[in-house]
C-alpha cells in the first residue's frame, strides 16, 4: 500500500515534468517563429530600400511632375522655355507668363534664366482688392530684368470707376513697363451691354491716368460672345489652348496665353506661359517709353 502510493507519487511528479517541459518547447518554438518572421520582415524592407535607391541613381536629374510641388533646382544649367514645354508654339520667339499670388514666391532671377521675356503681375481686383504678391512680384520682376506688367481682374457688377481707381491707387506704372491691362473674363450675370459700358469706363481712367492705352485680355469664347466687334483699338491678349490655329479671331491679337499648366524653373506652382506676336524689339517699343511716365492720378486729393 505504502509502496503503490509512492510509486503514484513519482509517476504524477513525472507527468508534471513532461508537461512543463512541453511547454517550455512551445515557447521555444513560438519565439523561434516569431523571430524569423521579424527577420523576414527586415530582409524585405531592406529589399524594397535597395530598390529605390537604386531607380533615384538611375532616374535623370531636373524637374519632375507628381502631386507635390515642383523643386526649384539652382545648381543646373536652366533649360529654355521651349525645351521644357510640350507642345509649344514654335512659330513664337518671345515668351513671357503672367502670375498672381497662386503662384507663391517666385525666383525672378531663375526665370529670367529659363527665357522669359515679358510678365503680367496681378495687381488688384474688384473695387478693393489687392494681390498679395504684388508688390514682391512688381519689384523683383524688374530686378531681374524681365519687362513687366500689371493687370487688374474685372468684376463685372461692381462700380467700374472704383476698380479703376483701386487699381490706379496700387500700382505704379513706370518708364520701360508694359502697358496696364484690363482682365475681362467673367459676366456675373451681367448683360453684354452693361459688361462694354463698364470696360470702357476703367479704360478711360486708366490711359487717362498713365499716359497708355491699356491691354484687354479675356478668354477666345468670351470674346466672341461679349467683345467681338468692340474695342477695337486697343491690343488684345487672348486666352485659348487649343493649338495657333484655333486661337484666330476677326481681328489679331498681340498676346496669346497658350496654356496655364506651364512647368518653369524658378516657379513653384504650374503657370500660364504666354508668347509676343513680334520680336523683342517690338515688345520694347509697346512699353512706356522714357521720360513719357504720366503721373498716376492722385485719389487722396479727390
Amino acid at each position: 500500500m505504502n509502496l503503490s502510493y509512492i510509486e503514484m507519487e513519482v509517476k504524477m511528479k513525472n507527468d508534471e515534468f513532461k508537461k512543463e517541459n512541453n511547454q517550455g518547447k512551445n515557447y521555444i518554438d513560438k519565439f523561434k517563429g516569431g523571430f524569423f518572421s521579424l527577420l523576414t520582415q527586415l530582409v524585405l524592407l531592406l529589399c524594397i530600400f535597395v530598390s529605390i535607391a537604386v531607380s533615384q541613381a538611375n532616374r535623370p536629374a531636373g524637374n519632375f511632375r507628381a502631386n507635390i510641388e515642383i523643386p526649384l533646382i539652382e545648381d543646373v544649367e536652366v533649360k529654355k522655355i521651349s525645351a521644357m514645354l510640350e507642345g509649344r508654339p514654335a512659330k513664337f520667339k518671345t515668351h513671357g507668363i503672367d502670375v498672381a499670388r497662386y503662384q507663391k514666391n517666385i525666383n525672378w532671377p531663375l526665370v529670367k534664366k529659363a527665357g522669359v521675356e515679358f510678365a503680367f503681375i496681378k495687381a488688384t481686383e474688384g473695387i478693393g482688392l489687392k494681390d498679395s504678391f504684388f508688390d514682391a512680384n512688381w519689384k523683383n520682376a524688374k530686378e531681374a530684368g524681365i519687362r513687366r506688367g500689371a493687370y487688374h481682374f474685372y468684376i463685372a457688377e461692381k462700380d467700374p470707376a472704383i476698380q479703376a481707381a483701386n487699381f490706379i491707387f496700387n500700382t505704379q506704372v513706370e518708364e520701360n513697363d508694359l502697358p496696364p491691362v484690363l482682365d475681362v473674363e467673367v459676366t456675373r450675370g451681367m448683360t453684354p451691354e452693361v459688361i462694354r459700358s463698364g470696360v470702357q469706363v476703367w479704360l478711360n481712367m486708366v490711359e487717362e491716368a498713365y499716359g497708355k492705352r491699356p491691354i484687354i485680355y479675356t478668354g477666345y469664347h468670351f470674346y466672341r460672345k461679349y467683345l467681338e466687334g468692340h474695342f477695337t483699338d486697343y491690343p488684345l491678349w487672348i486666352a485659348h489652348y487649343k493649338g495657333y490655329e484655333n486661337a484666330k479671331l476677326s481681328r489679331e491679337w498681340l498676346f496669346w496665353q497658350h496654356t496655364d499648366r506651364g512647368v518653369l524653373a524658378g516657379i513653384p506652382k504650374e503657370v500660364d506661359l504666354n508668347v509676343f506676336r513680334g520680336d523683342i524689339a517690338e515688345l520694347d517699343a509697346l512699353c512706356v517709353p522714357t521720360g513719357k511716365v504720366k503721373p498716376a492720378i492722385d485719389l487722396a486729393a479727390n
